[in-house]
C-alpha cells in the first residue's frame, strides 16, 4: 500500500483500491480513538469501551468487556495464545487499570509493561491489538512527545520472537522487561530517531534550495508546512485546514509550481479538479517507511 494511495483517498478520488479505502478509513478510526485516550489524564474502563467502539464502530460486540472465550491464532485448538477466562477478566482489568494510573510507575518500562499486560488481557473480542498500540502511545506521551512507537520494530521481526517477549509477561513483571526484544526495540527507535533527522534536514535542504533565489511570504510558508502531513492537496483542502481565501491560494499554489516544489495534476474522476502534488515530501515519505521495514538501520 503506498502513500500516494491513501493520499488520494484522502481527497476523494474513489478510483483507488477496495484495500486502501478500508486502511485509510481504519487509520482514520485509530486517530479518533487514540485523541480521545490522550486528552484523558486517567484510563478507565469505561474510556477503554468507547475506544474499542471508536476502533471498529459496525461490530456488534463492539465497546463491550467480553464474555467469552477468545484466542490469538487461527483457532483455539491451533491458538499460540489463550487469554484468561472471561470470569475473571473484571477483576484483572481492575489490577490493570490501578498500575496504568499509578503515578509511581512512569517511563518506557510502564508503557511496556502496561502494553504487554493490556494484550495478555485481551479483554475484547476484537481491536485488542490496535487498542495496546493506542494505550502505549498515551503513556509515552506523557513524558516523550517526540518518541517512535515500539510496535514499529515489529515490521521487521519475527513473530515469534516479538510473541515471546509479551508471553514474558506471564511469568512475572521483571522477566518480561528483561526479555532482549524490548531492549533491541528500544535501541531500534534511536537508530530510527537518528535516519528521520537525516532524511527530513536533507528534505529540507531540497525544499530550500528551490527557493533559495526567491523567498517565500509567510502564506507561503503555512502551506509548505501543511505538505509534511499533506503532501497532496487541493484548493479546498488549502481553504478548508488553512483558512486561506480563494485568491491567496491561488497565488501560494502558483508560486510554489513556479518554484518547483510542487507538480499539478487533473484527476477525470474528481471532475478534472487539480491536485497538487510535493514529490519531495513523498520521497522522503518512502524513505521513512522502507526503513521501518529494514532491521539494520545502522550505517
Amino acid at each position: 500500500m503506498s502513500r500516494l494511495q491513501l493520499a488520494l483517498v484522502d481527497v476523494g478520488f474513489a478510483d483507488v483500491s477496495a484495500q486502501a479505502t478500508l486502511l485509510y478509513c481504519t487509520i482514520q478510526r485509530y486517530e479518533l480513538a487514540k485523541q480521545q485516550i490522550v486528552k484523558n489524564a486517567h484510563i478507565t474502563e469505561e474510556l477503554l469501551c468507547v475506544i474499542n467502539k471508536l476502533l471498529m464502530p459496525d461490530r456488534l460486540n463492539a465497546g463491550k468487556i467480553r464474555t467469552a472465550q477468545n484466542w490469538v491464532g487461527q483457532s483455539l485448538e491451533k491458538a499460540t495464545y489463550i487469554p484468561p477466562a472471561p470470569e475473571s477478566i473484571a477483576q484483572r482489568l481492575s489490577d490493570w487499570l490501578e498500575e496504568v494510573n499509578s503515578p509511581n510507575f512512569n517511563g518506557i518500562d510502564k508503557a511496556i509493561s502496561c502494553y504487554a499486560g493490556f494484550l495478555l488481557l485481551h479483554p475484547f473480542m476484537d481491536a485488542n491489538g490496535r487498542m495496546s498500540r493506542i494505550i502505549y502511545e498515551k503513556l509515552m506521551n506523557d513524558s516523550d512527545k517526540h518518541f517512535v512507537h515500539l510496535s514499529l520494530y515489529r515490521m521487521s521481526t519475527e513473530v515469534a520472537y516479538y510473541q515471546d517477549a509479551v508471553l514474558a509477561f506471564n511469568k512475572k513483571p521483571q522477566a518480561g522487561l528483561d526479555h532482549p526484544y524490548w531492549q533491541k526495540a528500544h535501541r531500534w527507535t534511536i537508530q530510527y530517531k537518528q535516519k528521520v533527522a537525516e532524511i527530513l534536514t536533507k528534505t529540507n535542504a531540497t525544499l530550500a534550495s528551490k527557493y533559495a533565489l526567491s523567498p517565500l511570504n509567510e502564506q507561503d510558508k503555512v502551506l509548505l508546512t501543511l505538505l509534511w502531513t499533506k503532501p497532496l492537496v487541493t484548493s479546498e483542502i488549502i481553504i478548508n485546514e488553512l483558512g486561506f481565501t480563494t485568491n491567496a491560494t491561488k497565488n501560494s499554489l502558483n508560486k510554489l509550481m513556479y518554484l518547483g516544489i510542487l507538480k499539478s495534476y487533473k484527476l477525470r474522476d474528481l471532475d478534472k479538479e487539480q491536485i497538487f502534488v510535493c514529490e519531495s515530501i513523498f520521497t522522503a515519505w518512502k524513505d521513512l517507511d522502507e526503513l521501518i521495514f529494514s532491521n539494520n538501520i545502522t550505517d
